[in-house]
């Protein structure tokens, strides 16, 4: 790989993170919103998921998207497996 083919994959990386903290942001708010508006917790959640799915019909890398779903699921999975509170993340990747 070229130093410039190198500069241009950070870039886009380093693009990637800051449109995931960008989302995380507001989506943590509208969530909070949601919590003091008294919506249920379960409410939310399915709220997120037709979202997540909106996502998933609307996205350009639905391939993408349906990998990410499959490694929550995986990470869900494997804290309920482990009894754990701890729920891991997705990393920020590009194909």
């Amino acid at each position: 790989m070229s130093t410039d083919q190198k500069k241009a994959e950070d870039l886009i990386l380093q693009v990637d993170a800051d449109d995931l903290e960008r989302a995380r942001v507001l989506i943590n708010d509208a969530k909070k919103r949601a919590e003091k508006a008294w919506i249920p917790g379960n409410m939310i959640a399915s709220a997120l998921a037709l979202e997540l799915h909106n996502c998933l019909l609307t996205s350009d890398e639905p391939d993408e998207v349906v990998d990410l779903l499959r490694r929550i699921a995986a990470g869900i999975e494997q804290q309920i497996a482990d009894n754990s509170t701890a729920i891991p993340g997705p990393e920020v990747t590009r194909h």
